[in-house]
């Protein structure tokens, strides 16, 4: 009779060890599935934020560059202005030209005798 127990001991160890290890077999299937669809998602959210700032960039340079046009407009108009206003009061601040002089007589150098 023990070695009927000892037997069917055996049989079950077997059973459990196949068992234990299927298991481990599909826990590791599960994992790799896991392991792919996660770097698929993190490879999809990268690529999304790579266009979404790339995106993000042109449009601040775009911008960046209007707003420099503006800027430069804006300079260019002020600068105007400054001559404008610097000339005028120039103008207004400078001597005055002295009166013309008459034209002096001429004398006959025969007749002054």
């Amino acid at each position: 009779m023990l070695d009927g127990v000892s037997d069917a001991n055996v049989e079950l160890e077997k059973r459990v060890e196949k068992a234990v290890d299927d298991l481990h077999d599909a826990g590791e299937e599960v994992l790799g599935k896991v392991s792919t669809q996660t770097r698929s998602v993190g490879e999809k959210a990268a690529r999304a934020t790579q266009k979404f700032t790339t995106e993000a960039a042109e449009s601040v340079s775009a911008a960046g560059k209007d707003i420099a046009a503006e800027v430069t407009e804006a300079g260019a108009e002020a600068a105007s202005t400054t001559r404008s206003v610097t000339r005028k009061a120039a103008n207004r601040t400078a001597p005055k030209k002295p009166a013309a002089k008459p034209a002096a007589k001429r004398t006959n150098a025969s007749s002054v005798k």
